[in-house]
């Protein structure tokens, strides 16, 4: 059992960290209304077309979607968010490399001051690597999600494994900044992550994120077995005491006993605050809850996206709203200043809380 040392100092770091983050909050409230809050980073999806058909899948990214985005569009939505002193511009998908016209956004934006990012599957990155490198990317991330054979089974392509460690070899190669690598958590694929782990770090990988099922599109039915995560929580402990640069990611939500040792960060949802998404079609959500159109905060071909920034998102910035969204078991969870309900994407799909089962590891491990 967990000694009551150990508890009694879980009390005390939590009404601290309670005041730090109300402090937070009201800063960004004060940011917000003197119109100094700048969006931190804004994700894009710039295209629903993929060239991999993985059984997880939230998107379910599959054919190119005949309403995206055009070139002028999204060109003149970079400059805004250019104005509103956006730091982070970050290109996913789909597979944002089957866009033709992504090189011209990701300059564009590039040469404005902000600074870019691309997630991919890694499968064209060797072909489209003199462009890229032109870019000068402030950061990638590849996803892997088993080890060799088992990657290709999941993402449906043969020699899926091999062209994502080989576009590591190739961000190396051109001196990307920062070099990502995210495994989402399956059932099947838990005995993987440990290879997974040491061949990415072998291959220039500066982080590697492990993340949840975030149960839409394909994996809208998804269900973890019992201990699945628990093991998980253990493996990232283990090797972060190592000094092997291995994260879960903030879906995970805030983790109490665990929330300062399993990643370099605290968690605080800033859907809303610091950051939002841009769909293919031009939607703006606040965070990638791609099931639930009904949570769409406006669109950029009918709102400036100006507007939508500073008139929109209440159900993450109006505290009565917030509030009154959340689940009577989050209301009365001693920790819901530090949670204030965990990620906001997971929340809405139904799956959120996953202090139980860090508190269970801190009982076990810590």
């Amino acid at each position: 059992m967990v000694s009551t040392k150990f508890l009694d100092n879980e009390q005390n770091n939590s009404n601290i960290k309670t005041s730090i983050q109300e402090q937070w909050l009201r800063s960004l409230e004060k940011q917000l209304k003197e119109k100094n809050l700048k969006p931190l980073y804004v994700q894009w999806f710039c295209t629903h077309q993929c060239n991999f058909k993985c059984i997880h899948c939230g998107t379910d990214a599959a054919e190119k979607n005949k309403n995206e985005l055009k070139t002028k569009e999204i060109i003149s939505t970079i400059k805004d968010l250019s104005e509103l002193k956006c730091e982070f511009f970050i290109a996913t998908g789909g597979e944002p490399l089957l866009r033709r016209d992504l090189f011209i956004a990701l300059g564009y934006a590039k040469n404005l001051g902000l600074k870019t990012g691309l997630v991919t599957n890694g499968f064209l990155v060797e072909k489209y690597k003199k462009e890229i490198a032109k870019l000068e990317l402030d950061s990638v991330m590849v996803s892997i999600d088993g080890y060799r054979k088992k990657h290709d089974i999941i993402r449906g392509v043969d020699g899926a494994y091999e062209h994502a460690i080989n576009a590591l070899d190739v961000f190396t190669d051109i001196n990307i900044p920062v070099i990502g690598v995210s495994t989402v958590i399956l059932n099947d694929n838990l005995t993987d992550i440990p290879s997974i782990n040491d061949d990415v770090i072998k291959h220039g990988c500066m982080v590697h994120r492990l993340q949840a099922v975030i149960n839409e599109g394909r994996a809208k039915n998804f269900r973890y077995k019992p201990n699945v995560l628990e093991n998980v929580f253990k493996f990232i402990l283990d090797k972060r005491k190592q000094g092997i640069p291995v994260e879960c990611d903030e879906g995970f939500g805030y983790l109490g006993p665990l929330e300062e040792k399993l990643r370099e960060y605290r968690f605080f949802c800033q859907a809303g605050y610091r950051t939002f998404v841009i769909l293919e079609n031009g939607d703006i959500i606040g965070c990638s809850a791609l099931d639930h159109p009904e949570l769409c905060e406006g669109n950029i071909r009918t709102e400036s996206i100006k507007d939508i920034w500073w008139n929109k998102f209440q159900q993450f910035r109006d505290r009565d709203i917030w509030y009154k969204l959340l689940p009577q078991k989050c209301k009365e969870c001693r920790y819901l200043m530090e949670c204030r309900g965990g990620c906001w994407v997971h929340r809405v799909n139904g799956e959120y809380c996953y202090l139980p089962i860090a508190k269970n590891v801190a009982e076990k491990y810590l």
